[in-house]
């Protein structure tokens, strides 16, 4: 956590210059929850984080009127912001970006003292397989600023873990291993290929190579996104320029996700360091650029959580 600094303080004081009351704020990334004498509400910074876009939600309840004492709770789940005090919620509503990595305190009006504050994160089981036994889930983050990062490999790696080497610069990020994540396939039913080797790497950028120019092989993923209660397909966060959709192999590369420790469970080439690859195109085909991918315009935004469900793809 840190201070709002001065800059920051002053213009949320001049944007509330014409209000009545005072406030005591939390700032959030572009989310600011503004907890005051007479009322509650969240509001949306614009993208310089310089003044006031929108108001998400408001509700008008005395705080202070019983006590000077209030003990209030902000959740953010998924761009729902939802703030509570005293085991109530008051108000509730929908931003447009909640992704954060920063924590920041400020009054105007008048002064607040503030007698303590917890952060808590609640971290669940990323994966889990239904008792059926016919599909994976995996829970993760959307991040196409990650996935399009000049540094690395931009426009490779689909879905990585975020403890690997792989996880800053992937489509989507999870908190599951490679390991845990061919071993889920492999309960579900599924067989790896096991068909590429280190030179298929190494030797990527050389096109006589017989290492470099193969293909994964093993039994065909497919792979769907759930999203705020609506199932979309890959196609709808991922475009392969050449228009060909993505021939997902679960190659598995058991001892070499250990070697590379990239953290890389899909890729959009057949990479011997993920447990899934796209069959469509070698890694040889990535290194001469013939395999070129983006992020489509999607109605799922940076820092969504989603759900990435694998299984067995249908004849």
């Amino acid at each position: 956590m840190s201070a709002v600094a001065n800059n920051n303080t002053r213009v949320l004081a001049v944007a509330r210059s014409a209000e009545a009351g005072s406030f005591f704020s939390v700032k959030l990334g572009r989310v600011v929850v503004d907890l005051g004498r007479s009322a509650v509400r969240i509001v949306q910074l614009d993208s310089d984080e310089t003044v006031i876009e929108k108001t998400i939600a408001t509700v008008s309840v005395w705080l202070f009127e019983s006590s000077q004492f209030v003990e209030a709770e902000i959740a953010v789940i998924d761009r729902i912001v939802t703030v509570s005090a005293h085991g109530a919620v008051l108000v509730q509503g929908s931003v447009d970006a909640c992704y954060f990595n920063q924590v920041s305190i400020g009054a105007s009006e008048e002064t607040f003292f503030l007698h303590h504050l917890m952060m808590t994160a609640v971290r669940k089981d990323s994966l889990t397989i239904p008792a059926s036994k016919e599909f994976v889930d995996i829970a993760a983050r959307y991040q196409p600023s990650a996935f399009a990062r000049s540094d690395g490999m931009p426009h490779h790696h689909l879905v990585a873990c975020n403890e690997g080497a792989a996880g800053p610069h992937a489509l989507f990020s999870a908190l599951v291993s490679a390991e845990k994540f061919r071993t889920a396939l492999v309960q579900i039913g599924l067989h790896s290929g096991e068909n590429l080797t280190n030179e298929t790497w190494t030797r990527r950028a050389d096109k006589t190579s017989s290492h470099s120019s193969r293909r994964m092989i093993g039994d065909s993923v497919r792979v769907s996104i759930c999203f705020r209660g609506t199932w979309l397909p890959l196609a709808s966060v991922i475009v392969d320029e050449s228009g060909a959709s993505a021939d997902l192999r679960f190659g598995g590369s058991a001892k070499l996700i250990r070697h590379f420790r990239s953290g890389c469970l899909v890729c959009l080439e057949s990479c011997p360091a993920a447990v899934v690859g796209n069959a469509r195109y070698s890694m040889h085909d990535w290194s001469a650029g013939t395999a070129r991918f983006s992020s489509a315009a999607s109605i799922v935004q940076e820092g969504d959580v989603v759900t990435l469900r694998f299984a067995r793809s249908r004849p």
